[in-house]
């Protein structure tokens, strides 16, 4: 699968480390490590790239292409495999399986449909097309104004004015400094597509972070609230609720400030009342009720036997667990996503909309991966905010105040 698949205005989007030392044994065992060779000859590809997609967790292979990752905390992830030249490698991989052992082959890209691309890189692509490219990939929130790309000669741009369609393209990580998380994203651009016309941009991409060195205590305190302002409400923050089950429980608020409403048909309650109290028996006998009765009586009488209600679901309703312990998110139509616990401002409700591309589903884990994000279209406040400057590692979690 390939994270973090972003739409603009319609968006399509974490391991504690344990440090008692008597867990230390127990941990040394949770490691990955392998060899990363040359499809083509089986030589060692030194200097790749290894890590764990959307966390801080990643190293480089030696110059005999071997690596080795350790302490990993339960669920799911996915390693990423990335060398200049070389097509990406990613594998999905649980806990469960650990110690893996891999042998990596990477295949070199390919050239050859080179030659039918209509549409040349843009000379001054950065200049034209720059803030474009920052809004649909770091985003316009305000953390995203604290955000700077530090190699933006990595990108270049495609436009077709026919289509009036805008492509980029980084065969090296995109550098981000994030100022206001406090985190350096190294970001491996898969795919980036923005179309003027209807206004809708889509990229693709596996993120690394690492903290910023912080220059003071201040510093870091400022971070650590950011950071849980941009966890709270986030898809993050939404899908280990979802996992724990603790969105809705009969309650209109609840713990987590969560709520899940869907657009659906229901049973007509008031038809059903009507029907009882005014049986084919009851009709014959027009004394029994006034005639205003027996008017409004046969009016709801021809009214559908389901109506359309904005129900309140619970995670019950949307979440089962499969053959190997996991859990699965499936739901049709569209849901309502309200998070109503804002920090900031009190008052101020968060609604975001989502729903199944394709109707398959969707994996999820604890710490909040789920598998595939291509399957799930937002949009509204996650359309907006769910971009590079609010994303948060899988092995973030908030600190209890």
């Amino acid at each position: 699968m390939k994270p973090l698949f972003f739409f603009f205005h319609k968006i399509i989007f974490l391991v504690i480390l344990i440090g008692v030392h008597s867990f230390s044994v127990a941990q040394s065992s949770k490691t990955i490590k392998g060899k990363v060779v040359n499809d083509a000859d089986a030589s060692p590809i030194a200097n790749c790239s290894v890590f764990i997609d959307n966390t801080s967790k990643g190293t480089t292979t030696n110059a005999s292409g071997e690596f080795e990752l350790a302490n990993f905390s339960p669920g799911k992830y996915q390693i990423v495999v990335s060398s200049i030249g070389y097509e990406t490698y990613t594998s999905l991989f649980s806990t469960s399986q650990l110690p893996l052992t891999l042998n990596i082959r990477l295949k070199q890209k390919t050239t050859g449909l080179s030659t039918v691309v209509v549409e040349p890189f843009l000379k001054d692509g950065w200049e034209t097309w720059g803030q474009t490219f920052i809004e649909n990939l770091i985003g316009t929130t305000e953390f995203a104004s604290q955000c700077k790309i530090l190699n933006k000669e990595v990108v270049r741009f495609r436009y077709s004015t026919k289509k009036e369609l805008l492509t980029a393209v980084a065969d090296e990580p995109i550098v981000i400094e994030n100022k206001a998380l406090g985190y350096i994203i190294k970001f491996k651009l898969e795919d980036f597509s923005a179309d003027m016309d209807s206004h809708t941009s889509i990229y693709s991409g596996y993120p690394l972070f690492s903290d910023m060195p912080s220059k003071s205590f201040n510093q870091q305190l400022e971070w650590q609230k950011n950071r849980k302002d941009a966890y709270l409400g986030s898809i993050m923050h939404f899908v280990r609720c979802l996992y724990t089950g603790d969105i809705t429980r009969g309650d209109q608020f609840n713990q987590e400030g969560f709520e899940i409403r869907k657009n659906m048909k229901v049973p007509n309650a008031e038809k059903l009342r009507v029907r009882q109290k005014y049986s084919a028996d009851a009709q014959t006998k027009n004394d029994e009720f006034p005639e205003d009765s027996v008017r409004y009586f046969k009016k709801i009488l021809k009214q559908p036997d389901s109506v359309g209600a904005n129900v309140v679901l619970s995670s019950a309703d949307l979440v089962t667990s499969n053959d190997d312990q996991g859990k699965e998110f499936f739901f049709t139509g569209k849901l309502s996503i309200i998070y109503r616990k804002r920090r900031k401002i009190d008052t101020d409700v968060q609604r975001s909309t989502i729903y199944l591309l394709t109707p398959a589903p969707v994996q999820i884990e604890e710490n909040g991966y789920y598998n595939s994000p291509l399957e799930i279209f937002t949009m509204g406040n996650w359309a907006r905010s769910q971009k590079l400057a609010n994303l948060l590692p899988l092995d973030y979690w908030p600190k209890e105040e």
